[in-house]
């Protein structure tokens, strides 16, 4: 609630403007409500037969308040319109201010600041028109009405004080509660199940190895079942607020016609008008309280925006790192030598991997990679090679350590950006069943076809599409099955060209290619020379069995 508040003084709200609109919507109310008694006297006294001109006054009353009613609500909802509008729009200002001053990016995946600056924002704005003035209305309205209906009767007064408590403060707040709760569970669940999905998608044959596969979808659908579980929740505490405001009008509604009949039969002095108004008036009267179960419904939502927003301005900004900690906290024991890390492509500070914490022999593992470095990691089978590679590539959390690019570290980079600086080839990546083009552009959608073809042409497929009838254009039907094995290596190492990224990790880029094509190719991808296939600008990493090749590397690491 306190970031809410925080949020909403972003909004700079104009107190004379706001006061404007809720006078606007109560005298909105207040005309329905007096239409309502009026009506009732009018209805009740006509069938008492009296002469038509007794009744003439209130015949042009409720035809003065029909009407009337239809403009305040129109001017009512300029005015809370304009004030919403008016501190989005100021509340926006401020908050790209606060951005601007803070000199660097949150820690954000991409979409989300513009999304925490939009679509949130506009959440924490609408808070005005649909809980601070029908709030304040509710208010207004509902103590006016208790007051002007202890005039005709103290005792359904005292009723319906009870009742627009209870479905007007009590049913709200119990309801936003468990709202909150519930929107916060779906929020996680909804999160938890993209990010499986994602993983699935990314690496399906990475986790069938693994044997995580089917724990990883179920994962996905125990997520759906948590998000619906949660939004169910949230729907039945609404639907209990709604009832509520009803419940109340029939409970006061009934006090008032039994009140009304004893007080007929004991004589009391009170004719058919008095029982017809004391009835009518309340149920007029509780019209204010029937926004109010979506106003807490929406204070659900605001709040959970709001804390995005206030995260966003406060939390830690991205920049030069002061030194790399892994996801368990820093690694005692190593001591960073102060430098620019900027300058560094990769830095791999104490770094351990694998289920197990698995670890060179030596101790964890310590690297910098600068332009044109070259360094193959070496290792049989199940000693963590691609696991280390999707490390560096920060596509899995380090045990302990960390990995910063540029400076950064990964674990703080969205995915776009994380991709920008550091590349993974897998060993099992997938080509899809379409244009081989469009293959290719799944690695720079803006690559000319003269940048792929010439992708191509390095890897030893120039001859290939040449021979295929539609070239770029043709459909590998099939996907993967469309290409021998050793083409479909060489297709995903052209992919791997086309990436700007100056970092690239590549695990096993030349198997399935013969003995002869394999160390040629392996020879150029760590030759930094003008022959090389990545040239000196970018820093790679091999994964390979191939210790038959003679490499020029600037380090080896044998697992």
């Amino acid at each position: 609630m306190n970031d809410l508040r925080h949020v909403l003084g972003l909004l700079e709200l104009d107190r004379f403007r706001v006061l404007r609109a809720v006078l606007m919507a109560s005298v909105t109310l207040a005309a329905a409500a007096s239409l309502a008694a009026i009506s009732a006297w009018l209805i009740t006294r006509a069938w008492e037969q009296p002469p038509v001109l007794d009744l003439t006054v209130a015949v042009v009353a409720v035809r003065a308040l029909g009407i009337g009613r239809g403009v305040s609500r129109y001017l009512d909802r300029l005015a809370g319109h304009d004030v919403a509008l008016r501190g989005a729009a100021r509340a926006r200002e401020r908050l790209y201010e606060r951005l601007a001053e803070a000199g660097t990016t949150p820690a954000l995946r991409t979409g989300d600041v513009l999304l925490r600056s939009g679509r949130d924002l506009d959440v924490v704005a609408d808070t005005v028109v649909r809980v601070i003035i029908p709030a304040a209305v509710a208010a207004v309205l509902s103590l006016g009405s208790v007051l002007a209906l202890a005039l005709l009767s103290p005792v359904v007064a005292v009723v319906m004080a009870v009742a627009v408590l209870a479905a007007g403060v009590v049913a709200p707040v119990l309801a936003a509660r468990a709202a909150l709760g519930s929107e916060r569970e779906a929020s996680a669940a909804t999160s938890d199940q993209a990010a499986a999905a994602v993983l699935v998608v990314d690496h399906a044959a990475e986790l069938a190895v693994g044997g995580r596969l089917d724990s990883t979808i179920d994962s996905i659908t125990d997520a759906g079942g948590r998000r619906r579980s949660a939004e169910l929740s949230a729907d039945a505490a609404s639907a209990r607020a709604v009832a509520a405001v009803p419940a109340a009008m029939t409970v006061t509604a009934i006090s008032a016609l039994l009140a009304g009949i004893a007080a007929y039969g004991t004589g009391a002095g009170h004719g058919p008008t008095w029982i017809g108004m004391l009835v009518l008036f309340p149920l007029a009267a509780f019209e204010a309280l029937t926004a109010l179960p979506g106003a807490a419904e929406h204070v659900s939502r605001a709040i959970p925006a709001a804390e995005r927003i206030r995260s966003m301005v406060e939390e830690p900004r991205r920049g030069p790192a002061s030194g790399a900690v892994g996801r368990g906290g820093p690694v005692s024991g190593h001591h960073r030598p102060a430098r620019d890390d900027s300058a560094d492509l990769l830095s791999v500070v104490a770094l351990e991997w694998g289920p197990e914490g698995r670890a060179l022999a030596g101790g964890p593992l310590d690297l910098v990679l600068s332009a044109g470095d070259r360094v193959v990691v070496r290792g049989p089978s199940g000693s963590g090679k691609s696991t280390l590679a999707r490390v560096l590539a920060g596509l899995q959390p380090p045990v302990s350590g960390g990995v910063s690019a540029a400076g950064e570290d990964l674990s703080l980079l969205d995915r776009p950006l994380r991709r920008q600086r550091v590349i993974y080839l897998a060993e099992d990546a997938r080509i899809f069943d379409t244009t081989l083009r469009d293959n290719l552009l799944v690695a720079r959608g803006d690559a000319p076809d003269e940048e792929l073809l010439a992708a191509l042409e390095q890897v030893g497929l120039g001859s290939w599409v040449d021979g295929l009838p539609g070239g770029l254009n043709t459909v590998l039907e099939g996907g993967d099955e469309a290409t021998s094995a050793g083409q479909r290596r060489r297709l995903l190492l052209a992919r791997a060209l086309l990436v700007p990224a100056p970092v690239l990790v590549l695990d096993e880029p030349t198997e399935h290619l013969s003995a002869d094509d394999a160390g040629t190719l392996m020879q150029r991808i760590c030759d930094a020379g003008p022959d090389g296939l990545f040239g000196a600008e970018r820093a790679v990493v091999v994964v390979t069995h191939d210790r038959a090749t003679p490499l020029q590397v600037s380090k080896e690491i044998e697992l």
